[in-house]
């Protein structure tokens, strides 16, 4: 796979139709499905409780298999033309991006983030996903790839079945101290500027402004 991508945009273009979302193959890789997952019908019944009388929220959704490994972005679901994108950089250390601007990640169908949004639509949202990177993009995919095949069709109790559940283990939550550590401290990090965003006390403005 690795010869037959000849530049950066060839390997975007694939990255997107990998893991941008599909709704037309259920046993497909990155289904979006065809009912409200439960975390849907549960974020939309508890979102409104937990952030009542809040007038300024700051949502770190975190994740891991992007990006150079032990190296974080905090991604914006926008365009990379969006004014939030530089905005909210230097406050961040300068790691945001816009989910599609062709770096860390790609355009995604049903994002959360604009989701979260419309269901607080009165309340200034500001919220960033953030990627942790674990191995190369590539074997994150054959990860993927091979913990997909191995579940609708292989048999659970099978070796072959339990190497393909611990390399899905493997590409998005390393058994590597070092790396663990690393990214716990990255991670305190952003935390700890994102609570400096709201104790500043300037509004935010209000996401789709």
């Amino acid at each position: 796979m690795a010869r037959a991508l000849r530049s950066r945009a060839e390997f975007a273009t694939l990255k997107a139709a990998v893991a941008g979302g599909q709704y037309e193959h259920p046993r497909g890789l990155f289904f979006g499905g065809q009912r409200p997952a439960p975390t849907h019908t549960l974020l939309r019944g508890e979102l409104p409780r937990l952030l009542k009388g809040a007038a300024r929220v700051v949502h770190l959704d975190v994740h891991t298999g992007l990006g150079e490994r032990g190296d974080y972005a905090l991604l914006l679901d926008c365009g990379p033309a969006d004014p939030r994108v530089a905005r909210y950089g230097p406050a961040f250390a300068h790691k945001v991006e816009a989910w599609d601007a062709g770096g860390t990640a790609y355009p995604v169908r049903g994002g959360l983030g604009p989701w979260c949004e419309d269901v607080m639509p009165q309340v200034a949202y500001l919220f960033l996903t953030a990627e942790f990177g674990t191995v190369s993009p590539l074997q994150v995919i054959e990860a993927l790839h091979l913990e997909n095949r191995a579940h609708h069709w292989g048999v659970p109790t099978s070796p072959a079945t339990q190497r393909a559940k611990a390399r899905m283990r493997a590409a998005f939550a390393p058994e590597d101290p070092a790396w663990q550590e690393t990214c716990l401290g990255k991670l305190r990090t952003v935390v700890d500027q994102a609570w400096a965003v709201l104790d500043a006390g300037a509004p935010l403005p209000l996401a789709r402004a």
